[in-house]
């Protein structure tokens, strides 16, 4: 694992390729200097998740590529155990489905079966495909061994966050955000509740990423809360900036200090000081190098989840990283681990 500086703010990195990569791959070296190899490892570590990306869509582009050939190949296999073609058994499996539903709107009656919307000739050769394969892919033995890129795992030493919750916790979100993106504002909603579930067992890191392009007035919004946390009152400012108009400008930002119970002579002066607006940027140039390129983007014990998701996403994300957090607890320890330092808690 490697340290890096970037905008002030010290980044360890380490991509689980090297786990979910053969060793062979792993070690494979691509270049020399006087003798001294850089390995395949070095040049993943140091892409991180801009190569995941390009390796995702990749996935992507295969992984529909072979369901269309596994699909072929099963109706293909099936047209000629029945002596058919396939369009033949496709209409077949049509046939059946329409008698099916004919059967369903009988047993309705009249109210029912005038309500039933009849499906399009495109739906009903869809629907007769997926009976078919369902079928099929029971029958047969389909193993499909194609895997998705191992997801580049970012520990961040989280200089310059703001955290709420335990130091202990064994699992940390690292939230990247803009006050004024409305994604943002629903998603605060669900990690309230995520945090309530879960207590002291997970931390929450609050980064700025305001979007200027989308969001003019947010860059403001992000330096009023830094003025906010240096009266230690961030959380408060935090919370009632989520809940206040989209575009909170600088006499709502002035209500919300008072509301927040922030001095305001010296909110007023803060809000004139460079180095407040340097934590802002810092925290943006950290985010583009970890990847994010939109809001919210979080990093769940260093795995990224992108997007305002459903509470179940996160519920799930934070008890894989309890169960790796278990299993790693479980293992003998092989090198120290230094925790981060430098950021405050609630």
């Amino acid at each position: 694992m490697k340290g890096r500086v970037v905008a002030g703010i010290l980044f360890a990195i380490s991509v689980p390729v090297l786990a979910g990569t053969p060793a062979a791959v792993r070690d494979t070296v691509l270049a020399t200097v006087d003798g001294s190899p850089v390995t395949e490892a070095e040049v993943r570590e140091a892409i991180g998740m801009p190569l995941y990306r390009l390796e995702l869509q990749a996935f992507e582009l295969r992984q529909q590529k072979l369901h269309e050939l596994l699909t072929q190949r099963l109706l293909a296999a099936e047209a000629a155990r029945r002596g058919i073609t396939v369009p033949q058994l496709l209409a077949q499996e049509m046939a059946r489905l329409a008698a099916l539903r004919d059967a369903d709107a009988a047993q309705a009656g009249p109210e029912g079966s005038s309500a039933a919307r009849i499906p399009t000739a495109a739906e009903q050769h869809v629907a007769a495909r997926d009976s078919l394969l369902g079928m099929l892919t029971a029958r047969h033995k389909v193993v499909q061994m194609l895997a998705p890129p191992p997801q580049p795992r970012v520990q961040d030493a989280l200089a310059g966050g703001i955290a709420r919750g335990s130091a202990a916790a064994p699992v940390t979100i690292v939230g990247f955000t803009d006050f004024h993106c409305p994604f943002c504002r629903m998603s605060e909603a669900t990690m309230s509740e995520l945090l309530e579930k879960y207590g002291e067992r997970v931390r929450y890191v609050h980064r700025d990423y305001p979007i200027a392009k989308l969001h003019p007035q947010a860059p403001r919004a992000h330096l009023a809360a830094r003025c906010a946390a240096q009266q230690d009152r961030f959380w408060p400012f935090h919370d009632r900036l989520f809940g206040a108009a989209a575009d909170a400008g600088e006499q709502q930002l002035a209500a919300i200090a008072t509301d927040a119970g922030l001095d305001a002579t010296a909110f007023a002066g803060c809000l004139q000081d460079p180095a407040m607006a340097t934590a802002v940027q810092d925290d943006i140039a950290a985010g583009t190098r970890l990847g994010v390129t939109g809001t919210p983007t979080y990093f769940i014990n260093g795995h990224m989840v992108v997007g305002a998701q459903p509470l179940s996403r996160f519920v799930d994300a934070v008890e894989a990283a309890l169960a790796e957090q278990t299993k790693a607890l479980a293992k003998p320890a092989t090198a120290a681990v230094r925790p981060a330092a430098g950021v405050p808690s609630r």
